[in-house]
Order: C-alpha cells, then sequence, then structure tokens
C-alpha cells in the first residue's frame, strides 16, 4: 500500500512511477499516437486544385460527423467507469472485512483472557497459576497463528516458512514494498513492475518471502506438520488437497489452515474449562465462540474476494473495447485536427485517460495480490502482534476512587468492636507496635512489612 503526502496541492506524486497506473499505458498510447502521425502524413492531407481550392482530405471524407463514433466513445467510457466503481468497490469491502476479522479476534483476546484471569480462586497454588499462564501463553500464540495463516491465504501464500516468530524489537514491515531493505538488490522493484501488474507465480513467492508474516512463538515442528507442510496450491486458493499420514494424522490443505488453527483454539479452550479454569457464565461464554465465528465471518468475505476474479465475459468485453478505442481513435482526430504535433498529443492523452481507468480498476479489484498497491498484510499481521500482546499483559490503571480506598487503607483509625480501642493501620510502624494486631484488617498488611505500593494497590483492588 503506497501512503503519500498531500502537500504541494499533490504535485510530488506525479514523480512516483512504481504503482503508477499510467505508465502502463504507454504502450498503448504511444502506438495510437504514431498511427495519428501515420494518418496525418498520408490520407489527412488536404490537397489542392489550380492552387486556388482546397479539397477535403480522404479521411476527413471518411468522418463527415463525428457523433456515430462519440456513441462508441461513450459506451466505451461507461463501462470503465462502470468497472472502476466495482473494482473500489471490492477494494473497500476487503478492506473492511479484514479489519473485521482482526478485530473480532482481539476481542476473543480480552474476553477470554479475562474471564480466564478474573475467575481463578483466591487461593490458588502454585501449579494452578503456571496452568493459567501457560493456557494464556498458547491460547494468544494460536489467535496470533490463524490470523498470520489467515492473511497469508489471502495473498495466495502457501509457504509456511514465511511464517517467522515475533520479534517485537525488530521494525515493522514496510507499509510500502518500495522501502524493502532486507532483500537487498533482489527487493528492488524492476521495469516489468512499473510497465505491467507481477501476478506470476515467481513474482509473488519473491514478494512474499520478502514480506514474512510475524507470529508470536513463532511456527513448531508438530504445528508446521498439523498444517501441512507444501507449497503446491492452485492460484485460486479454494481447494484443498489434504491427505492422511501412516501415523494417522490428517494433513489438511492449504486452502483450510485457518479453519484447523480454529478448531485447535476451540480445543484448548474447552480443555481448559475441563481443568477448573474459565469458569464464568455458559450464557456469558458464548460470547467468546460468537466473536471468533464473527471473525471467521470476515475472513471469508475476503476469501470469497480472493476467490472470486471479476466476471470474465465483462473483463474480456473491456479489454477489446479498449482495443477498438486505440485503433479508430486516430482515424476521427487526424480527420479533423491539421496539426501533427496536436493530433499526436491529443491520440495520447485519449488513450492514456481510458486505458488508466482500466488499469486502476485491474490493480484495486484484487485487493491482497498485486503490489505495491495490495493491501500491507504482512504490515498488519504485524500491528495485529503488537495488538493482542498490549491487551494480554493489560492491568487497570488506579482510579480516583481506588486512589481515596488505598489513601484510607493505608491511614485508617479504626475502633475494635470491643471497647473502643482505636486500631492504627499505618504500615509505616512495625506490626509488634500496632493495637489490634490480630484484626482482620490490620492483617492485611502484618505478613510482609516491606510491602510496596504496587503490590499495596493490587491487594486493594483484588488483583
Amino acid at each position: 500500500m503506497i501512503t503519500y503526502n498531500k502537500s504541494y496541492w499533490g504535485l510530488p506524486l506525479l514523480l512516483r512511477v512504481y504503482g503508477s497506473a499510467f505508465p502502463r499505458t504507454w504502450p498503448f498510447a504511444v502506438l495510437s499516437g504514431f498511427m495519428t502521425l501515420v494518418l496525418e502524413w498520408t490520407v489527412a492531407q488536404d490537397e489542392t486544385e489550380d492552387g486556388t481550392m482546397n479539397r477535403r482530405s480522404q479521411a476527413r471524407e471518411w468522418w463527415g460527423h463525428p457523433y456515430p463514433y462519440q456513441t462508441f466513445a461513450f459506451i466505451v467510457g461507461f463501462i470503465l467507469v462502470f468497472r472502476s466503481n466495482f473494482g473500489y468497490g471490492r477494494y473497500w469491502e476487503g478492506r473492511t472485512n479484514l479489519q473485521l476479522m482482526s478485530a473480532k479476534w482481539a476481542d476473543a483476546v480480552i474476553q477470554v483472557l479475562n474471564f480466564d484471569f478474573g475467575t481463578l480462586p483466591l487461593d490458588i497454588d502454585e501449579a494452578g497459576k503456571i496452568r493459567a499462564r501457560k493456557f494464556a501463553d498458547t491460547y494468544v500464540h494460536l489467535i496470533s497463528l490463524m490470523h498470520g495463516v489467515a492473511v497469508q491465504n489471502l495473498r495466495r501464500d502457501w509457504d509456511l516458512d514465511n511464517l517467522t516468530s515475533h520479534d517485537e524489537n525488530s521494525p515493522a514491515p514496510p507499509l510500502d514494498p518500495k522501502f524493502l531493505t532486507s532483500g537487498g538488490e533482489e527487493s528492488r522493484f524492476s521495469w516489468k513492475d512499473i510497465t505491467q501488474l507481477r501476478s506470476d507465480k515467481k513474482h509473488k513467492e519473491k514478494y512474499n518471502s520478502l514480506m514474512k508474516i510475524h507470529v508470536l512463538g513463532g511456527l513448531t515442528p508438530d504445528e508446521k506438520e498439523g498444517l501441512g507442510d507444501t507449497k503446491e496450491e492452485d492460484d485460486v486458493g479454494g481447494v484443498s488437497r489434504g491427505c492422511r499420514l501412516s501415523s494417522g494424522l490428517v494433513i489438511p490443505g492449504p486452502a483450510e489452515r485457518v479453519q484447523v488453527v480454529m478448531a485447535w483454539i476451540h480445543q484448548i479452550i474447552l480443555e481448559r474449562r475441563r481443568e477448573g479454569g474459565l469458569a464464568i457464565e455458559p450464557p456469558i461464554m458464548t460470547r467468546v465462540y460468537q466473536v471468533l465465528s464473527e471473525g471467521m465471518l470476515g475472513f471469508e468475505q475476503c476469501r470469497k474476494i480472493m476467490d472470486t476474479p471479476f466476471p470474465f465475459p465483462w473483463v474480456q468485453f473491456v479489454t477489446v473495447c479498449l482495443l477498438l478505442y486505440t485503433f479508430t481513435v486516430p482515424i476521427v482526430i487526424a480527420s479533423y485536427i491539421t496539426a501533427d504535433w496536436l493530433a499526436f498529443i491529443l491520440t495520447v492523452f485519449a488513450v492514456m485517460t481510458y486505458h488508466a481507468l482500466n488499469e486502476v480498476a485491474r490493480d484495486l479489484e484484487d485487493p491482497f495480490i498485486y503490489d505495491p498497491n495490495d493491501l500491507p498484510m504482512a504490515r498488519h499481521q504485524w500491528a495485529f502482534n503488537e495488538r493482542i500482546v498490549a491487551l494480554s499483559s493489560t492491568k487497570r490503571p488506579i482510579t480516583p476512587t481506588d486512589r481515596k480506598k488505598f489513601a484510607r487503607l493505608r491511614t485508617l483509625v479504626r475502633k475494635q468492636s470491643v471497647g473502643g480501642v482505636e486500631v492504627n493501620m499505618d504500615r509505616r510502624r512495625p506490626a509488634s507496635e500496632r493495637v489490634g494486631g490480630n484484626h482482620p484488617d490490620v492483617q492485611l498488611f502484618e505478613d510482609d512489612e516491606r510491602v510496596d505500593e504496587a503490590e499495596l494497590v493490587n491487594k486493594v483492588l483484588g488483583i
């Protein structure tokens, strides 16, 4: 995805060629312009008789009036605008559902971790704490893995070697492939990237290997085997080519990896409930399954766009009309423009404009495929990892109400119910000097005289 600056009226954008639609139109525009020059030098020359009378050129006699051609040009323009609108609609629908997928799966992280930690018993032993931490780490890892194989699927990347461990200290993948630096000279774009949309297998493999998908914790050998370590897959990406190994393990096809990881997530949730965790009420627990399902729905909506190209009859019709326009508009322009240079320029402008509309539509209608205007899947995955890491380690901050409660607990002076003896809870005094040392309120701080403020706040908040 290309990011740009809107300063100076957008004029600096004219200097960008990698990702621009205009360079891809020049072959047709220049060809049509030279055809106009040939016509100007041959059939478009006005003839004279006796040096006094001018006779209309042969090209002008062919086109007595441009109205019939205007009808054809209007139809071509209409179908191009129609395709551009639908191309942008596909692009924005893909972006919307991609964000929906990420948002719902991030919600699932918030809910599961809080439902689990919030229902742990107060007297939990060390083994229970270890099980809770292990479940949280595994759950966050699998959510990251599911999101990773989802964005990998959408960009038609079936190589599991392109999944790498997430390192929060490493720089984020670039939004714009122009700024790729890890690949050295191989990562730089070539003239083919400027003059055509690159979707060949070799180019996609190189691009995907440079824009790796980051997964929290990386990919274990068992997970790699369970996901089916194969690189063979149709370009469509909707066909499963699973198999069963001699050990009995079923290997899914590359297109089904997202659903496989979703099944793993459901399995560890059920295992956690069996061992006593996630002790939340069942109606509330169903929210977890709902947001996981809604995230999967967002992924399937994205995959619908990836699996389904723009209809072939319409694309073929547009291509034929553009070629007809390219080879016929020089005749019309040569018939009415006598200046050779002006006829050439107008022809180039007209053909370039029509072809540019088509190239923009071709680029946008597949939002996950064609760099550099594709959605930045590697960057999106990296940002998702950062988001769920933050969610998994956050703790509610102290509010003004909590601070008042904290201050009262530090300096509170209560009277015992028997005898009216005051109990000073100032923790700066030794426990042996406190009055009412066995009082329940005093017991909160008696165990450790060196309790710091953060630990004290945790006790106050009950976390």
